[in-house]
């Protein structure tokens, strides 16, 4: 039954479209460059000026299929742009529970979001300013509240204060568009905008709200108060020296030790702007208790105005820097990500309502309605290309991306549904639909995560012709009860208002409103304990054939990250099973350093010719499964989509498990070419390693696939394989079968893939 739900379901949003959506039999469907992206994390390992980039290799743009990027895991995210309140006479260190406006004082230690001993100093415009100096005016083990720019080191600095500019002036010393020598938003922006292959799309997310601007940061100034007034969510004002303020930090969840122990996190949960509501903690009509989502969003809005003014200014007139995508917040079905009191419960992946903590105290204070509420504003002011956004390009909005089975049904709902519900004017094609993307995150999961395994690969570190049980399979993605089944079940429901949404008209015939889904994260995941280089090439090119075959509904998909190095292994969700060696990581193509050849390490020894530095065999991969989908101008080869079903087919005993383990084929055909016939086949039930050890060294595996009657007898002398290194071979005129394994081959009819050398 279950099988059959998915035949049925993936094809339905197929009959709901326009007819040049659904490919007839036999004619292909091509992949274009656009759907091909990735995160990098480091500035300096994306660029030739070493500028910032202090004891680095020069290192140049990727060459890869490198066609649009995403911010996340580079550093760039909203706290890290707005450090204080641009309203404020005052910007304290985040996190430190210090509140925006101060007055002077002549005693020392005052306590925190009090008046504090000031210097006074005469800044660039000639006003007198002033400025704490920790280890002057106090010290680190008294409640001091410290300038968090321009005042360090002893003071030397001309202080920040913020209000002498509005709220909405990019120069507005609150705004740190390129604060630091790494990861902000001059640096990653420009680079992406004016690439050596042309422009790169970004995807600019907007998640960890700025811990003045949260409902549960550093705007608070004593237990239940705030610099703005009465306010319940605020434990206390302590100052924590340890408190970096990283991705979400605020006062109190980031230092409470309860909350810490439920979800095994060091930092604490996003929480939405305190204005985006006019109400919080009280159920207004739909089912929770978290945010309304009616609020001014004030904060935001200014935030906003600002960054679309600084990006217009940055090279002067009529010449700006532009981002393609906004995304509105990430991962929101975890509680540590996105402190909810919505969802549903019992769905999976932490969909339902996030618990209370400091002992019950402290209720979850977002909603759905929060993110809705901020992707209304954000689009209001990106589409006012007279007024605010001069840069000429108008971004699209994507929905926060939701992660892990059950996260569809149990938040995605949540979201399309206070969506409807709010019914906020300025949508898209002129409804009330605030997204142009549903966003999602399509990591893949083991076979059985169980509390003693935590989902990691058994058997690693691995030994000489280890079989590896448990490790993450991909086609989890697309077989039966798989993610795109339940995203495409949670939005379709069967082409009308479905069970989980209450009425979402984004897929329903004859609405006029065609929106796609876009995978803005997925890898083989950091904490399973992937390390073999044959088994990361494996993984990450039958992903992206998965997820390729599901174009145009899947419009992009984004690997996260080019150039993550590989970290301690530390099994997912349990402190107690960290270790020192060899470990995860996640996603790495490429190393600015050679890594050898080891059965328990990636090996990156392939030079890249235009970066610099050293290709992963993931990396490889990913070039080679891109070279036999992507459009180029001289070969546009793509999927034969079948009338139903999906392009890529298991047969075997167990594809109708979860997950499906058989062998598995995608056809392709080439645009113009008609005779020409080929395929991507792979056995997913091939798990030994290092792929030395099988029959079939460069297939990784040893199973025996007898070749269609297409390659072979009269049409072998134009057929051939190809495998995934760039390695050709001609199928001889008596040969019936060819060695398939872990790693898709191509097999094809005509001579049209040629010997293939990594770029990057």
């Amino acid at each position: 039954m279950r099988k059959i739900l998915f035949v049925v379901v993936s094809c339905l949003l197929l009959a709901a479209l326009p007819m040049a959506y659904c490919q007839e039999g036999g004619q292909e469907t091509i992949i274009p460059q656009s759907f091909w992206g990735m995160t990098v994390h480091t500035y300096c390992d994306v660029t030739s000026d070493p500028t910032y980039c202090q004891n680095q290799g020069n290192f140049g743009f990727p060459a890869m299929p490198f066609n649009w990027a995403r911010t996340v895991g580079t550093g760039m995210t909203w706290n890290q742009m707005e450090l204080c309140d641009p309203a404020g006479n005052w910007c304290p260190i985040a996190g430190s529970g210090c509140a925006a406006s101060y007055t002077t004082s002549t005693t020392h230690n005052d306590p925190a979001g009090g008046a504090g001993t000031q210097n006074n100093f005469t800044n660039a415009n000639g006003a007198s300013v002033s400025c704490l100096r920790p280890g002057i005016d106090g010290t680190m083990t008294v409640h001091v509240c410290q300038s968090a720019i321009w005042c360090s080191g002893g003071g030397n600095g001309t202080p920040c204060i913020p209000n002498l500019k509005t709220a909405t002036d990019p120069t507005n010393c609150a705004y740190g568009w390129n604060n630091s020598a790494t990861d902000q938003f001059d640096q990653f922006i420009p680079r992406y905008n004016n690439g050596q292959f042309g422009l790169v799309p970004v995807m600019l997310n907007i998640s960890g709200s700025p811990d003045f601007a949260s409902v549960a940061g550093s705007r608070c100034t004593a237990a239940g108060m705030s610099f703005n007034g009465t306010d319940g969510t605020c434990a206390s004002a302590s100052y924590n020296t340890s408190n970096t303020a990283t991705f979400c930090s605020g006062d109190p969840l980031e230092r409470d030790s309860a909350f810490e122990s439920t979800y095994y996190q060091p930092s604490g949960a996003c929480v939405q702007p305190h204005d985006a509501d006019n109400t919080i903690g009280v159920d207004d009509g739909d089912g929770d208790d978290g945010g309304d989502g009616k609020g001014p969003d004030t904060i935001l809005k200014n935030f906003m105005i600002a960054m679309f003014a600084h990006m217009h200014n940055y090279y002067g007139t009529n010449s700006s820097e532009t981002i393609q995508y906004i995304e509105i917040g990430n991962e929101p079905n975890d509680c540590v990500s996105w402190f909810h009191a919505d969802g549903i419960s019992g769905s999976g992946s932490g969909a339902g309502p996030c618990p209370a903590i400091k002992s019950g105290t402290i209720n979850p204070p977002a909603s759905a309605n929060d993110l809705v509420r901020m992707a209304a504003d954000i689009r209001a002011i990106a589409t006012n290309t007279t007024t605010y956004n001069l840069t000429g390009t108008v971004p699209q909005i994507v929905s926060a991306p939701t992660v892990g089975a059950g996260s569809f049904k149990g938040y995605l709902s949540t979201i399309l549904n206070d969506e409807n519900t709010l019914a906020i004017s300025g949508g898209v094609g002129g409804t009330t639909q605030q997204f142009d993307l549903i966003g999602f995150h399509g990591y893949y999961t083991p076979a059985v995560a169980t509390s003693s395994n935590y989902g990691f690969c058994t058997d690693e570190p691995e030994s000489t012709g280890t079989v590896l049980p448990n490790c993450p399979v991909p086609e989890t993605f697309a077989g039966p009860g798989g993610l795109w089944e339940e995203l495409f079940f949670t939005l379709t429901n069967n082409g009308t208002c479905g069970s989980y949404t209450k009425c979402n008209p984004y897929y329903v015939t004859g609405s006029g409103v065609y929106i796609p889904t876009i995978d803005t994260e997925f890898s083989w995941g950091e904490n399973t304990n992937v390390v073999s280089g044959d088994q990361r090439a494996a993984l990450a090119s039958r992903s992206y054939i998965l997820q390729a075959q599901f174009y145009p509904e899947l419009s992009q998909v984004n690997w996260y990250g080019e150039d993550f190095l590989p970290v301690a292994f530390c099994y997912n969700n349990d402190p107690s099973g960290c270790g020192t060696g060899p470990g995860g990581g996640t996603g790495q193509f490429w190393s600015p350093t050679s890594i050898s050849n080891s059965p328990d390490t990636d090996q990156c020894t392939t030079a890249a010719t235009t970066q610099g530095g050293f290709i992963c065999q993931a990396g490889i991969a990913m070039e080679m499964v891109n070279a036999w989908l992507g459009s180029s101008p001289s070969v546009k080869r793509g999927f034969v989509q079948p009338s139903s079903g999906q392009a890529c087919t298991c047969t075997g005993p167990n594809c109708s498990h979860a997950p499906p383990t058989g062998v598995w084929s995608c056809p392709l055909a080439l645009s113009g070419v008609p005779s020409y016939v080929a395929e991507i086949v792979w056995d997913n039930t091939q798990t030994k390693f290092p792929c030395s050890t099988n029959s079939f060294s460069r297939a990784c595996g040893s199973t025996v696939y007898t070749l269609p009657s297409t390659y072979t007898g009269s049409h072998a002398a134009n057929s051939q394989w190809q495998t995934l290194d760039g390695t050709l071979q001609q199928i001889t005129s008596t040969q019936t079968t060819v060695g398939i394994g872990a790693k898709p081959i191509l097999i094809e009819n005509q001579k049209i893939a040629t010997r293939f050398t990594p770029v990057d």
